[in-house]
């Protein structure tokens, strides 16, 4: 045993991780990455900007995996079943159909974006549907037929921005940063902005508005199987109306070819039993002898390939 003052042995060392505050949320890098090659921070072009007001950032913890919380959020066919309380539905449901849409890439680079036109039908009044349901941006009383131009994208794997332009001159802009935290928990840091109704004091009914719509989402998500997103597009059926889903999987795809995925079957295969990982740091570019491993990473993708059919084998 060593006495007190005694030098602590060179293995005895943790990972640490480059870290920044922005947007009221703490962003860490976990990777060793030196910080040339990192993807940079989403920058949020309206934040502080005269005119734009940020509700303060909530935070959601959910319990499912959180590429299909952004799946969900990509999907534009499902405003019309899961949120019909917010006025994205179709004229008639028998033959409502998702417009047509193009995707293209994100001008930061990282990803990619879309924009699609909602019918927005006349809103129930208060006395139809319970207070909490109707109070829209529009309040009680939205009695006229509008087209509203919503879209997103995303940026690196786990980050979704949302415009919903309400009309020329009315627009939320929402930024939703998604954290995994294993296989079946996901939080999520979603932050809300706006170019009208700018008093403070509509903060909170606004705010009280998106947990309503997330709740509707949570709802739905909890019920997804399989709960976590297939690697084989094969495994899936995707219509038209997917595609913003399916690009965000080439993405994914494209971070996997670079190494960024962990190896969950091996990790889970191994960990706790005979071994304990750690997800390297930049530290380890400069130093060696390290206690744990680093986490097993997917290989590329033929590598992948030629492993599923040896063990298709």
């Amino acid at each position: 045993m060593q006495g007190y003052g005694t030098k602590p042995p060179a293995r005895a060392k943790v990972d640490s991780y480059p870290t920044v505050e922005k947007y009221g949320i703490v962003f860490a890098f976990l990777g060793d990455l030196p910080e040339s090659e990192r993807p940079p921070l989403l920058q949020i072009e309206e934040y502080g900007q005269p005119g734009w007001r940020a509700n303060q950032v909530l935070v959601l913890e959910v319990n499912y995996y959180y590429e299909r919380s952004i799946e969900n959020g990509l999907d534009p066919a499902h405003n019309e079943f899961v949120h019909p309380t917010h006025g994205h539905q179709g004229v008639n449901r028998e033959t409502y159909r998702v417009n047509e849409y193009e995707v293209e890439d994100h001008r930061q680079g990282w990803g990619f974006w879309f924009m699609h036109k909602f019918d927005s039908p006349p809103l129930p009044q208060r006395g139809h549907v319970t207070a909490k349901d109707s109070d829209t941006p529009w309040g009680d009383a939205k009695t006229q037929r509008t087209r509203i131009f919503a879209g997103g994208g995303t940026y690196g794997p786990n980050i979704m921005p949302t415009y919903i332009n309400l009309s020329e001159d009315k627009m939320f802009r929402q930024y939703f940063f998604e954290q995994p935290v294993d296989a079946h928990r996901t939080k999520i840091f979603f932050l809300n902005m706006r170019n009208f109704l700018l008093d403070p004091d509509n903060d909170a009914p606004i705010h009280a508005r998106n947990k309503v719509i997330a709740g509707q989402d949570i709802a739905l998500l909890l019920e997804v199987n399989p709960a976590m997103t297939p690697l084989s597009k094969s495994k899936e059926v995707l219509m038209p109306a997917d595609k913003a889903i399916a690009t965000y999987r080439e993405w994914l795809r494209s971070f996997d070819d670079r190494g960024w995925r962990i190896d969950w079957k091996e990790f889970t295969r191994r960990h706790g039993l005979d071994k304990a990982y750690a997800i390297p740091s930049p530290g380890r570019r400069t130093s060696g002898n390290w206690v744990l491993d680093p986490v097993p990473l997917l290989k590329n993708r033929a590598e992948r390939d030629l492993k599923d059919r040896d063990e298709a084998a």
